[in-house]
């Protein structure tokens, strides 16, 4: 199997709010544990210990954010649950393919995984952040 990059934090993903960027740096933390565990071929009872801990780890994260952006009266948070939303469908259904198919999803398991959290930060949480300080809410 090829090896899989992890996932490499850029300046780029700063928000400017410590609260939201700390919990992105542990969300892209735990996913790269992971691809390590991807990458140095684990056994099956490593790897679901490390993709639960991520599931827990972003539901968890994600409740925080929405919570924290819904008492900032930020706009369209019922649009930002729905993509956080979708990502937790999308790691159930990922689990079922692994139990499945193994091996064969990971790199498409941590492509989407690394879009996702890529594109949800620069665009989503961007957003989020960006009305909030115009609105002046922090």
């Amino acid at each position: 199997m090829q090896k899989i990059e992890p996932i490499v934090w850029k300046d780029s993903y700063k928000l400017g709010n410590s609260f939201i960027d700390d919990k992105h740096k542990k969300l892209i933390e735990t996913v790269n544990l992971l691809v390590d565990c991807l990458n140095n071929e684990q056994q099956h009872e490593s790897f679901f210990s490390i993709y639960h801990r991520l599931a827990f780890y972003a539901e968890s994260h994600f409740m925080e954010e929405e919570h924290f952006f819904q008492q900032n009266h930020c706009p369209n948070i019922s649009e930002h649950k729905k993509s956080h939303g979708k990502f937790i469908a999308q790691l159930i259904q990922f689990q079922k393919l692994y139990e499945q198919q193994r091996e064969e999803i990971y790199p498409e398991l941590f492509m989407y995984m690394k879009n996702w959290i890529e594109n949800h930060i620069l665009i989503y949480d961007k957003c989020m952040i960006d009305n909030m300080n115009k609105s002046s809410c922090i």
